[in-house]
């Protein structure tokens, strides 16, 4: 019985962890985190008003880290 469970505790380890990384790479990971972060900040910056430009591309940034978080510490959903 202990052999059996040795064998099947490493099987179970490694498919819990393709499915917690959903079978990315961490470039992909990257790649995606930056689309979406640019798509949010693109979005944030049509809201300003009555902002200047730099202003407004802080206000933006801030928005999309509090929604996605940075790309060192990710808000994972």
């Amino acid at each position: 019985m202990s052999r059996n469970f040795f064998i099947f505790l490493p099987i179970s380890l490694l498919f819990t962890l393709l499915l917690g990384c959903e079978g990315k790479t961490p470039e992909e990971f990257n790649n995606e985190f930056e689309i979406k972060f640019n798509q949010c900040f693109e979005r944030a910056k049509l809201r300003c008003e009555n902002l200047n430009p730099e202003a407004c591309e802080e206000k933006s940034k801030q928005r999309c880290e509090s929604f996605l978080g940075t790309i060192d510490s990710p808000i994972i959903k």
